[in-house]
C-alpha cells in the first residue's frame, strides 16, 4: 500500500484516497469506434490531469493501465458512480483515451453515462471529481447517489 496522500477524489461530500483499492469515480474511449466512446464520456483537462496524477501515486502490483468507471446500486436515490484502477481491458469495455489517460467504462454503465462529462474541481475546502451527467433526473440530499430515467 502507498503512503497516505490526499488525492481529491470526491464521493458525495467525502474525499477518498486513490491509493485505496476502490476509488469510486467515472470516464471513457472505445475498443473500436472512437466516436461512440467519446459520446459516452468526455474528460475536461483538469480531470485528465488529476487522473494522470492519481495513476502516478499508485505503487501496487499489478500496475494499472488506467481507471475503470461504472455505476452501482447504492444510496437513497438508487445509483452511485464507482471508479477503480484498471489493470486490464475487459472484452466488453468501452475505452476512452484522452490526453494519454485511459478510462475503461463498464459495459453495464454505458446507458447511464451517455453524454457525461467528468471534471475535477478544486475549491477552498474541498476538491474532487464531478460527474456532469445529463441523464440524472434527481439526486439524494447528501449527493451520494442519483436516479436516471
Amino acid at each position: 500500500m502507498s503512503k497516505s496522500r490526499s488525492c481529491g477524489i470526491r464521493r458525495g461530500r467525502r474525499t477518498v484516497c486513490p491509493t485505496r483499492r476502490n476509488l469510486n469515480l467515472v470516464s471513457c474511449e472505445t475498443n473500436g469506434d472512437r466516436d461512440v466512446a467519446n459520446n459516452i464520456l468526455t474528460l475536461t483537462e483538469s480531470a485528465v490531469q488529476r487522473v494522470r496524477h492519481i495513476m502516478e501515486l499508485r505503487d501496487e502490483e499489478p500496475p494499472a493501465i488506467g481507471v475503470r468507471i461504472g455505476v452501482r446500486n447504492a444510496g437513497c436515490s438508487g445509483m452511485s458512480y464507482s471508479m477503480d484502477y484498471a489493470t486490464e481491458v475487459s472484452a466488453m469495455d468501452e475505452v476512452v483515451e484522452t490526453g494519454g489517460v485511459k478510462v475503461m467504462v463498464d459495459p453495464a454503465a454505458i446507458m447511464f453515462l451517455i453524454g457525461t462529462e467528468l471534471d475535477f474541481k478544486e475549491e477552498k475546502l474541498s476538491s474532487g471529481f464531478v460527474f456532469n451527467n445529463p441523464n440524472v433526473t434527481s439526486t439524494c440530499g447528501c449527493g451520494e447517489s442519483f436516479t436516471v430515467n
